[in-house]
C-alpha cells in the first residue's frame, strides 16, 4: 500500500508539469511570453515554455512593461537558431528583463537586451536584466547592453549602490555558454555636503550567495563604475568586479573576461575585473586588456592553465591577493604584459601562495613580477624576481639585471573560448615543465607532444597542417568574363581548433596563358574567381594549396596536401562581346536570334553594294 501510494504521488507530480508555447512576438495577449509565464506560474509543479516553430524569425519580442515575476521550477527554451531578441523597448520606463523569487529556473537560447534597474532612496539597485533566488541556469545565451544604476541623492541625499549590471544573483548559478557584453553598474552620485557616493559593483554579475559556476562564457566590455561626491568633505563610491564580483564561491572553467573596467569617480581604479572572495577555482581561462587589475582576491585562490595578460591597472596589474590564513596556488599560469605602479604580475599581501610551472615575466612595475614571499614548487619562470622571496628551486629566475625574456607569442585565441600566449620556438619555457603539470593545457592540448611538458599555460606544439576540401573542374567559354565559383574550397581549417587565428591564404600554381585575371581563391568565402582571354580556349590544370601562417619550426607544417583544379575552356569567336559585361558562372554563346540579324544585316548590305555598282 505504502509503495502503490509513493507511486501515485509521483504520477500526479509528473501529471502537474505542464508546457507553454509562445505563438506570437507581440507583448500582451494569448501566445505571449507574458501570457505564458502567468499560466506557468499558476500551474502545479516544474513547468516549459517553449516557442512555436510557426514564429517569423529571426524576430523581437519588445517588452513595454516588465515580465511577470517567476515564482516556481520553470524552464525557457528558445529557439536552437538563436535568433530571437528579448528586450526592453527603447521608450518604456526602466526595469529588468526577468525577476526569479523563487524555484529552480532554466533559461536557454535567448538573447536578452536592454534590461535597466534604477534604484530608489536607501535601496541598491539590483540585476539590470536579471535579479534570481533559488537556483538558475542559462545556456547558449546572450546578455548585453545591461545597467544597474544606483539613486542619485542630489543635492540632499546619499547617493546609492548598484550591483549586477547585467545579473544579481542571491543563490546557486549556472552560465554555460553565456556572453554578457557591454553591462555596467553604477553608483549613485550626491551634491550633498559631507554626503556619501554609491558603489558600483559586478559589471556583468554580483554574486552573493550560493556557487557560481562559469563554463565555455565570455564576459566583455563590462564596468564597475563608482558614484561621484561632488559637494564639500562627500566621499567618492567604490568600484569593484567589472566583470564578476562576489562574496560567495566561483568556479570559473574555459571562460574568458576581457575589456572590462573599474572605473572610480574620476580615474580608473584597481578593484578588479574580478574581486572575488570565499573559495575560488579558475581553470583554463583568461583575464585580459581589462582597465584596473584583472584579479583582486581575498582568500583562498586556485588557478591551473590561465592566463592573465594586457591588465593595465593602476597600483597593480594582474593578481592582487590577500591569502590570509590560506594557502593559494598557481600552477601553469601565464601571468605576462601587465603593468601597475607597484606590482605588474602578483603581489601577495598575506597568507601563502605557492607556484608551479608558472611564467610570470614581462610584466611591468617598481615590483615587475613578483611582490611578496612565495614558496617556490620548481618549474617556475620568473622573469623579474624584484621584490619578491622564495624562488630558491626553479632555475629560470631573473632579477633587474639580467631579466629573462619567457620568448612568447602575441595574445591570440585559443580555440573557441580563452585567448593566450604560445611559447615560441626556442623559448626558455620549451620543455622545462615537470612531472606535476596537468594533461591539457590551456586551450585543451595535450602536454605531452615532445615527451616534456613546457612551463606555463599553453604548450608548445609545432603548427599543425591546415587543410580544405577542393571542388570539382570547371567549365566556361573563352568569352572574356569575369568567372566565379562560389565556395569551390570548402571546410576550410587553419588545423587545430586553437589555430583558428591563423592568417590564410590558397596559392595557385599554373600557367597564366589563357587567362586576363589568374584564378584565385577566396581563404574566407572559399570562392574561385578568374577571367579567361577571349577566344583562348583549352584544358588548364593548377595545383591548390591552402597556406598558414604558423610556421616549420620544429616539424611545423604551413601547407595542407595538393588538391587539383581544372579549368576547362571552350574556345568561341565572340569579337563584339564586352570583357567587362557582369560575372557569371557559365558560359554563353551568341544567341541565335541575334546571329540571324547580323548575318541578314550583312547579305544586305553586300547586296546595297553591288546594286551601286
Amino acid at each position: 500500500m505504502r509503495i502503490l501510494l509513493c507511486l501515485c504521488v509521483l504520477i500526479a507530480g509528473a501529471l502537474d508539469a505542464a508546457t507553454f508555447t509562445v505563438t506570437s512576438l507581440g507583448d500582451a495577449g494569448a501566445g505571449t511570453l507574458r501570457d505564458a509565464i502567468t499560466q506557468a506560474n499558476a500551474a502545479a509543479g516544474a513547468d516549459d515554455i517553449a516557442f512555436a516553430t510557426t514564429l517569423n524569425l529571426p524576430g523581437t519580442i519588445t517588452l513595454q512593461t516588465a515580465l511577470p515575476d517567476i515564482t516556481d521550477d520553470l524552464t525557457i527554451t528558445g529557439p536552437s537558431s538563436d535568433d530571437l531578441i528579448l528586450r526592453r523597448s527603447a521608450t518604456a520606463a526602466a526595469f529588468r528583463i526577468f525577476t526569479i523569487t523563487s524555484g529552480s529556473v532554466e533559461i536557454s537560447h535567448l538573447w536578452l537586451l536592454d534590461g535597466r534597474v534604477v534604484g530608489a532612496a536607501g535601496m541598491t539597485a539590483e540585476g539590470g536584466c536579471i535579479r534570481h533566488a533559488g537556483s538558475l541556469v542559462i545556456r547558449d545565451s546572450v546578455i548585453a547592453d545591461c545597467n544597474a544604476v544606483g539613486f542619485d541623492g542630489g543635492a540632499t541625499l546619499n547617493g546609492e549602490d548598484a550591483a549586477g549590471g547585467a545579473i544579481f544573483s542571491a543563490g546557486d548559478i549556472t552560465l554555460d555558454g553565456v556572453a554578457i557584453v557591454d553591462c555596467v553598474a553604477t553608483g549613485g552620485g550626491t551634491s550633498f555636503a559631507m554626503a556619501l557616493a554609491g558603489d558600483g559593483r559586478g559589471g556583468a554579475v554580483m554574486h552573493t550567495s550560493g556557487l557560481m559556476i562559469v563554463r565555455k562564457s565570455r564576459i566583455s566590455g563590462c564596468t564597475a563604475q563608482a558614484g561621484d561626491a561632488t559637494g564639500g568633505g562627500g566621499v567618492d563610491g567604490i568600484a569593484e568586479g567589472s566583470a564578476i564580483h562576489a562574496t560567495a564561491s566561483v568556479y570559473l572553467y574555459d571562460s574568458d573576461v576581457s575589456g572590462c573596467a573599474t572605473q572610480g569617480a574620476t580615474a580608473v581604479v584597481d578593484g578588479g575585473a574580478l574581486n572575488l572572495s570565499g573559495a575560488n577555482l579558475i581553470v583554463r581561462s583568461s583575464v585580459r586588456n581589462s582597465a584596473g587589475v584583472a584579479i583582486r582576491k581575498a582568500g583562498p585562490l586556485m588557478m591551473e592553465n590561465c592566463t592573465l595578460s594586457s591588465n593595465q591597472g593602476v597600483s597593480h596589474g594582474g593578481l592582487w591577493l590577500d591569502s590570509t590564513g590560506f594557502t593559494s596556488t598557481l600552477a601553469y599560469c601565464t601571468i605576462h604584459l601587465n603593468s601597475g605602479t607597484v606590482a605588474g604580475g602578483i603581489e601577495l599581501t598575506g597568507g601563502a601562495m605557492e607556484l608551479e610551472g608558472c611564467i610570470v615575466a614581462g610584466n611591468t612595475g617598481a615590483s615587475p613580477d613578483l611582490a611578496g614571499a612565495f614558496s617556490d614548487l620548481d618549474n617556475n619562470l620568473i622573469g623579474d624576481e624584484t621584490g619578491s622571496t622564495g624562488f630558491t628551486i626553479s632555475l629560470l629566475v631573473g632579477n633587474l639585471l639580467n631579466p629573462i625574456n619567457p620568448g612568447l607569442g602575441a595574445l591570440q585565441a585559443m580555440g573557441s573560448f580563452t585567448w593566450g600566449h604560445a611559447p615560441v620556438w626556442g623559448s626558455f619555457a620549451i620543455d622545462r615543465g615537470g612531472s606535476g603539470a596537468p594533461i591539457d593545457d590551456q586551450r585543451g592540448a595535450n602536454r605531452l607532444f615532445g615527451g616534456i611538458p613546457d612551463i606555463g599555460a599553453i604548450e608548445f606544439i609545432a603548427n599543425q597542417q591546415p587543410d580544405f576540401t577542393g571542388g570539382g573542374s570547371v567549365s566556361t567559354k573563352s568569352d572574356g568574363k569575369s568567372v566565379i565559383v562560389a565556395g569551390w574550397a570548402s571546410n576550410i581549417s587553419a588545423g587545430a581548433a586553437w589555430e583558428s587565428g591563423q592568417t590564410l591564404t590558397f596559392l595557385l600554381l599554373g600557367s597564366s596563358y589563357g587567362f586576363k585575371d589568374r584564378p584565385s581563391i577566396n581563404a574566407t568565402t572559399g570562392d574561385l574567381t578568374f577571367r579567361s582571354e577571349k577566344g583562348q580556349g583549352g584544358t588548364f590544370v593548377f595545383d591548390v594549396y591552402l597556406l598558414d601562417n604558423g610556421g616549420t619550426a620544429n616539424g611545423g607544417i604551413d601547407s595542407s596536401v595538393r588538391r587539383t583544379l581544372l579549368i576547362s575552356i571552350k574556345e568561341v569567336d565572340d569579337p563584339d562581346d564586352d570583357p567587362d559585361c557582369s560575372a557569371h558562372t557559365g558560359s554563353r554563346g551568341l544567341p541565335l536570334g541575334l546571329l540571324t540579324i547580323a548575318l541578314v544585316a550583312l547579305w544586305r548590305r553586300a547586296m546595297k553594294t553591288r546594286r551601286s555598282r
